[in-house]
């Protein structure tokens, strides 16, 4: 069996003039609930083995304050623009870069195709996943590459406003 962590980027700003989408920055919120997070997941010690982020600034921002708060290695972590620019059935080649013996990975992405890769996996996630939110599946699996075929269940969705932080 597998762990995939989905996680939505965390709340970043529209009000950047002249900026580039993939440029975008985090709000200071954004990192506050993501810190959040974080705290939950390494309380729980849910720690994934790698990450597979998108190369857009609030997303790699997101994954600094997650990996600073779980101790996730640089060498644990590939970034991929993928992430950024595919549609959600294209999500399950990412996986198919896992190794094997890797027993969780996290994708740390954007909307809508974060929640609609969820909700190809398993139908039981909200239909948008707010930002900082992390959606933890069973993957009743042996081989990443069978993803796209095999079972999935809810382990958890956790939420800022869950924490009590919204």
């Amino acid at each position: 069996m597998k762990t995939l962590y989905l996680l939505r980027h965390g709340k970043s700003s529209w009000e950047e003039a002249g900026k580039d989408d993939h440029d975008r920055s985090l709000l200071d919120k954004g990192v506050q609930k993501t810190a959040l997070i974080a705290d939950y997941l390494s309380g729980k010690s849910e720690i994934p083995q790698l990450v597979i982020c998108s190369t857009a600034k609030r997303a790699r921002q997101t994954l600094k304050v997650l990996s600073e708060k779980l101790g996730i290695r640089k060498k644990a972590i590939i970034y991929d623009k993928a992430l950024y620019e595919k549609e959600a059935d294209d999500f399950f080649e990412l996986l198919c870069q896992a190794d094997d013996a890797t027993e969780s990975v996290m994708l740390v992405g954007h909307n809508p195709s974060i929640s609609e890769f969820a909700a190809k996996l398993c139908r039981c996630i909200p239909e948008e996943m707010p930002t900082s939110s992390v959606f933890a599946l069973e993957l009743h699996c042996d081989h990443w590459q069978d993803a796209i075929s095999c079972r999935a269940s809810k382990k958890f969705l956790i939420t800022p406003k869950m924490l009590g932080k919204e």
